[in-house]
């Protein structure tokens, strides 16, 4: 075998050279490209575990936004840091009253669930003004809204 390399010195540069830049390539894909053990967030969900939202406290809202008499049905869940509340909308609903009631609605979050969540409206039914959306960052004092 010492004796191939010595007579073939160029190959076998070659062929070294070759076997460590194709290691490099299986590394550099399982770093960046096959790493799916990992969380999706990385480590930008950890701080939220000092204000975990319970089911109890979003079905608390949505229960809260359907007493209102133009709301059909309310879906509430947390995706990463986002609260996210879909709102069905009977026909009789008007656009600022929903507006109203959804700001007040989110008072049932603590300050520091405020702080560390932001919260999504989506307001979804018939009509010119629908569907809507409200949007409120963790760091902004109120909502900006859109209808399409």
């Amino acid at each position: 075998m010492v004796s191939w390399i010595q007579a073939h010195k160029k190959e076998s540069i070659i062929i070294g050279i070759s076997m460590l830049f194709f290691i490099l390539i299986l590394i550099f894909f399982k770093i960046f490209f096959f790493s799916s053990s990992r969380n999706v967030y990385g480590d930008r969900l950890d701080d939220i575990q000092r204000a975990k939202i319970s089911k109890d406290k979003l079905q608390k809202v949505s229960e809260e936004l359907t007493e209102y008499t133009g709301v059909e049905k309310v879906d509430a869940f947390i995706t990463g840091r986002v609260i996210n509340l879909f709102v069905e909308i009977k026909s009789e609903a008007v656009l600022d009253e929903l507006k109203n009631v959804s700001i007040q609605s989110i008072e049932n979050f603590s300050a520091k669930e405020k702080e560390l969540y932001d919260i999504q409206f989506y307001f979804v039914g018939e009509g010119e003004n629908y569907p809507a959306i409200g949007y409120k960052g963790k760091d902004d004092g109120e909502f900006t809204w859109v209808n399409s």
